[in-house]
């Protein structure tokens, strides 16, 4: 007989500086949705890589786990619970140096806010490219799709930890939200027109109403 070849699931979780906002916060949410795609997989006995980046992949194999088995569940959910958020984006980067890394191709689940002054797209591509089967999970918060703040603020940039004093008004708000709609339909349209599976999870939506929305939403795990 022939051996059936192993699935391998790789999860891609953004552990930059931007997921540690919102209410709820953000890369809590984040590392849920990364312990029920990696149960779902060690639940079918396929490989799950999961694979934390900033602004690089780390070089030690301390800092990603390879595990398989569903006994390998609390392996998986203290890794994650290891895991913060600090640090600049570069997801290009960390993509080219992941997938030139990994010989076996499968499926690999991006788990991101998606800023990124340089832009998503190119790390998607390098992906498609690979012949990897990108799945992009974009966690949103509400204080982000619609921001309330007025007046005279000082906004912290939590990545470069840099300050920006910033006068608000209701027009600055609305070209804020905007751009930001514009920004993430574009990739949002790149994804389907290239048939990668896309799904936007924001953190106020019941964590198991997202889990049954993203499943349902293309590729993931079938």
């Amino acid at each position: 007989f022939e051996e059936e070849e192993d699935l391998y699931i790789y999860i891609l979780l953004d552990c930059s500086g931007s997921m540690d906002f919102g209410m709820p916060y953000k890369f809590h949410y984040a590392r849920r949705l990364a312990a029920a795609i990696g149960y779902l997989g060690l639940a079918s006995l396929d490989r799950v890589i999961v694979v934390p980046f900033s602004d690089r992949i780390s070089s030690t194999a301390a800092e990603t786990l390879h595990i398989r088995g569903k006994g390998k569940v609390f392996r998986l959910l203290n890794f994650l619970e290891g895991r913060t958020a600090e640090g600049v984006t570069d997801t290009t980067t960390s993509i080219k140096s992941f997938s030139s890394r990994k010989s076996k191709r499968g499926l690999a689940v991006l788990i991101s806010d998606l800023y990124d002054t340089n832009g998503v797209i190119p790390a998607i591509n390098t992906l498609r490219y690979q012949k990897f089967e990108p799945y992009v999970v974009h966690v949103v918060s509400p204080q982000e799709t619609n921001p309330e703040l007025l007046g005279d603020l000082r906004l912290l940039d939590s990545e470069t930890e840099r300050f920006r004093d910033v006068t608000l008004t209701e027009g600055l708000l609305r070209r804020y939200r905007e751009t930001y709609s514009e920004y993430f339909q574009s990739i949002e349209k790149y994804c389907r027109s290239k048939e990668v599976g896309y799904v936007r999870c924001r953190t106020d939506i019941p964590f198991e109403e997202t889990v049954i929305h993203m499943l349902r939403r293309g590729k993931l795990l079938q």
